[in-house]
């Protein structure tokens, strides 16, 4: 998951700022890309278990915002859609195959007459064919539940004709269940993918406007999160986590903010040691509280968050990474008040998933 983070946080900091420049446009696309790929390595057990390459098949229906509009423009939306994604991961008989559902939206980079070049990121949700059961399924440790997270991000280069685009890219895919249910390693997987897209419905035609546009205000959010997971395959308990979340971002453009705040962490799961003889961690075993850094980008009332963060004060060590990292979304539904949901992990792994409610406003200027 730290390659999809890193990329993710390069693409969405550069591509935002690049303004969209389009003579016409249809309304409506729809897409069929054939994927071949691999599963991106992290320890010498998935190594052993994948033993072939991964195949996957994309449809994808998807709308195109009028360019004329100011926020289209601002954030050089090219299209939003949702993408049908059914593809092997590398084992047939221990993994089997994927089915997801993944809402995603496309920002434009650059385009050069009919050849555009775009970056896209979704959010969905994946239906696994097998899993990790301790009779039937036993040699599948990294995914423990049937239904899990997808998370996309790809980088495309687009060809367009009259009424189709011949379109390639490079896609980063993270399937994970937040530690709902363990074992909860994770796949991470890159694909390579080609296919054709057709255009159709009304042609708009664009004429281009240049707009300014101000900065975001600085912003201070609290933010109470709630969550529950598991600790491992081996204890069938489920674990009660809570968050508070205090940061200060800075607007640095009219979509981006940089920030920094303060993490306290409840985790019921720390130091159980074996669960059928230990007696529960007190309450101080499980506070532990952290120091992070955030990017955020602001698209109307909806934000993605980007967070890298570093345990400072604990008394039962929380992991054994010392660092951790957070994808979220935050959503506005009043000027002081957000919805949050978003992923914790441990760099290499994923924690929990955990959603919550928020408070925020802007500093006076």
């Amino acid at each position: 998951m730290k390659y999809i983070l890193a990329i993710f946080a390069f693409l969405f900091f550069n591509c935002s700022l690049i303004a969209q420049n389009v003579s016409s446009q249809k309304e409506f696309s729809f897409g069929i890309y054939y994927h071949q790929g691999l599963v991106i390595p992290k320890n010498q057990y998935i190594n052993y278990l994948i033993q072939d390459n991964i195949s996957a098949v994309e449809l994808e229906l998807a709308f195109h915002p009028n360019p004329e509009k100011k926020w289209v423009k601002q954030y050089a939306v090219n299209k939003i859609g949702l993408t049908y994604y059914q593809g092997t991961l590398g084992n047939t008989i221990s993994l089997g195959k994927v089915r997801s559902l993944v809402p995603f939206i496309q920002f434009e980079i650059k385009s050069w007459d009919n050849f555009h070049i775009d970056t896209n990121v979704g959010l969905g949700i994946a239906m696994m064919s097998k899993y990790f059961d301790p009779v039937s399924n036993y040699a599948n440790k990294l995914i423990g539940s049937k239904f899990n997270a997808h998370i996309k991000l790809g980088l495309e280069a687009n060809y367009s004709f009259p009424r189709f685009d011949i379109s390639s890219g490079l896609i980063l895919s993270h399937f994970s269940n937040g530690s709902r249910k363990h074992p909860n390693n994770g796949l991470n997987i890159i694909t390579g993918k080609v296919g054709l897209n057709y255009r159709f419905g009304k042609t708009r035609q664009i004429v281009s406007k240049t707009h300014s546009f101000n900065k975001l205000k600085d912003e201070f959010t609290a933010i109470l999160n709630l969550s529950w997971k598991e600790k491992n395959e081996q204890d069938p308990h489920t674990y009660y986590v809570s968050s508070i979340n205090l940061s200060y971002a800075k607007g640095i453009n009219s979509i981006q903010r940089l920030g920094m705040g303060i993490d306290l962490f409840y985790d019921e799961s720390v130091d159980r040691g074996y669960w059928t003889t230990n007696p529960k961690t007190s309450f101080n075993d499980r506070i532990s509280q952290a120091v992070f850094f955030s990017h955020e980008l602001v698209i109307r009332k909806v934000s993605f968050i980007t967070q890298i963060g570093f345990y400072t004060l604990y008394k039962t060590k929380p992991n054994s990474n010392p660092f951790y990292n957070r994808l979220g979304l935050r959503y506005k539904f009043s000027k002081h008040l957000l919805a949050n949901f978003s992923l914790k992990g441990h760099l290499g792994k994923s924690d929990f998933i955990e959603m919550g409610i928020g408070y925020t406003f802007n500093k006076n200027k």
